[in-house]
């Protein structure tokens, strides 16, 4: 109902908090219109463009979501169906980041029974082509956790342009103390944080939400992941 009413001509008073609402929305609406009108030919499924070195050769919806995850700002979410690769396109959306902005660093917050998985994704993806690239799996004894946190917080402060991706389970998140939050608030700040299974976060008022929500404000690029369909409200996407 915004879009006609803007292009009617008419003119209107807007209160500042409409005015940005407004913004916003029409930011929004041709960011939309952008992604829905590109086909292939345009660029959107050229894999060449989007793989990473000598990484892994994404499919076609792969490049377009790569695309669409970019032009839609600092969050987006991806909800491609079991089997479609979410993985390989977040990665590479990250990788596109790092490339046009500078993005150097990602947690990954992920449920414990894929967290192996991951690094066997990230290892496909890049495939060697990240040579700086360096993966902290935070995991183990408590001693070898607050090691790994340790090293994440000194790269961040005394090498900023390393290249790292972190993997830690949401149930680890509740049980850090202070010093190990600290480390990876520093870890996540202006960088990439991707939440996958973000359904996990459903419940607003739970501790693991909480603390995915705040290091995500922090990010620059932030991208939530899950394949499980909306099965009650639409409030079950957000």
């Amino acid at each position: 109902a915004l879009q006609p009413l803007l292009a009617s001509g008419l003119s209107i008073s807007w209160a500042p908090e409409a005015r940005a609402w407004a913004d916003a929305q029409t930011r929004a609406y041709s960011r939309r219109e952008v992604m829905l009108t590109h086909r292939r030919g345009d660029g959107l499924d050229d894999a060449a463009t989007v793989q990473a070195g000598n990484g892994r050769m994404p499919m076609v919806h792969q490049c377009q979501a790569v695309w669409s995850l970019s032009e839609m700002g600092a969050g987006a979410g991806l909800k491609d169906d079991m089997g479609l690769g979410k993985t390989t396109s977040a990665l590479l959306a990250w990788h596109r980041a790092m490339v046009q902005r500078g993005v150097h660093r990602v947690l990954v917050v992920c449920p414990k029974s894929v967290k192996l998985n991951w690094l066997q994704e990230i290892e496909a993806c890049f495939n060697g082509s990240l040579a700086q690239l360096r993966v902290y799996l935070i995991d183990g004894t408590a001693s070898k956790r607050a090691n790994t946190l340790s090293y994440m917080r000194h790269v961040a402060e005394k090498e900023p342009e390393q290249l790292g991706i972190a993997v830690v389970n949401y149930d680890l998140l509740r049980s850090m103390n202070e010093l190990a939050w600290n480390s990876l608030e520093k870890w996540c700040a202006g960088q990439c944080v991707i939440a996958d299974e973000f359904h996990y976060c459903k419940d607003l008022g739970s501790k693991r939400t909480k603390a995915v929500q705040h290091l995500m404000r922090l990010a620059s690029l932030r991208l939530g992941l899950t394949g499980t369909p909306v099965t009650n409200t639409v409030e079950d996407m957000f």
